[in-house]
């Protein structure tokens, strides 16, 4: 049975790491601080002139979106009883391991590139990948408790 009150604590946990998840990302990635110092900043659509910037944009718009469809499987997975089910929740947990390696690929590659300076918005966009990973561990938990 589908509902808030009966979803295990693990698939509740799994949703607040998903929400901040997608707040950290959405914060993070189009803010124009991944290089910051005194003088200067920039950000994935402020200077995207490099085949590494577009690469590492590209990576985190889709771990982005992927991140988002996870949030909404989940929702739907708590609150609509026919969407309840184990494959969905398996979807799910699937979906934040992409959300997180999508996202995490184009930090790296962004990190590689520019390893000084490295700004606030950088290090929001690497904390909504943790989590992410945090959401799918939560998952897998749940999975092999239930």
């Amino acid at each position: 049975m589908a509902g808030f009150s009966n979803a295990s604590t693990f698939i509740k946990i799994a949703l607040g790491f998903c929400i901040a998840a997608v707040l950290f990302d959405v914060i993070g990635f189009p803010t124009p601080y991944w290089i910051s110092n005194v003088i200067f900043n920039s950000g994935l659509f402020k200077e995207c002139e490099t085949d590494e910037l577009k690469a590492t944009t590209a990576m985190v718009i889709i771990g982005f979106l992927v991140g988002l469809v996870c949030l909404v499987l989940t929702i739907c997975h708590l609150f609509v009883e026919p969407l309840g089910t184990k494959i969905i929740k398996t979807v799910c947990m699937i979906l934040a391991f992409v959300a997180a390696l999508f996202t995490l690929v184009g930090v790296i590659i962004y990190g590689v590139k520019y390893d000084t300076n490295l700004g606030w918005s950088f290090a929001l966009v690497i904390i909504g990948g943790l989590l992410y990973i945090a959401t799918g561990v939560m998952f897998v938990i749940d999975t092999v408790k239930g």
